[in-house]
């Protein structure tokens, strides 16, 4: 949903670990940032309501991606090497890097990662928050 066009590349990694940190390297900086961002906004008053008394509350938080998780290094990790130290991860923007995947046991590839010509700053994040009062000072 990010991305206005889809590419295909035919590349056969040896390993599920291979395509677990390639694709890790690649997608972490986007999900960790989210997560922080999803701890952010849960403070509401200790006090419970009285019953049937509730609330609701929607607050947005705005989560930033720092430089530092724009890009990374294809090159730090095993079986992946490339000519460029920086490779656009899911949220940064940098051109295409040709990339070459090579197991050391005769399977290897080469692939090209798509130019991206857009970054995203930073996200905003709606939480909604609803409490109903129950018997005994208690809420749900």
């Amino acid at each position: 949903c990010l991305s206005h066009y889809a590419f295909s590349q035919d590349v056969i990694l040896n390993s599920k670990e291979d395509a677990s940190s390639f694709l890790g390297a690649y997608f972490s900086p986007f999900s960790e940032t989210i997560g922080a961002g999803l701890n952010n906004g849960w403070y509401n008053t200790a006090k419970p309501h009285k019953l049937g008394g509730f609330d609701v509350s929607l607050t947005l938080n705005l989560v930033s991606f720092s430089e530092e998780n724009q890009y990374f290094n294809v090159n730090d990790l095993e079986h992946f090497t490339s000519q460029s130290n920086e490779t656009p991860t899911i949220i940064g923007s940098g051109e295409s890097t040709s990339i070459t995947y090579d197991n050391g046991e005769g399977i290897s590839g080469t692939f090209t990662m798509p130019e991206q010509d857009f970054e995203i700053p930073s996200i905003p994040i709606p939480t909604l928050n609803a409490g109903i009062g129950l018997i005994k000072g208690t809420e749900i």
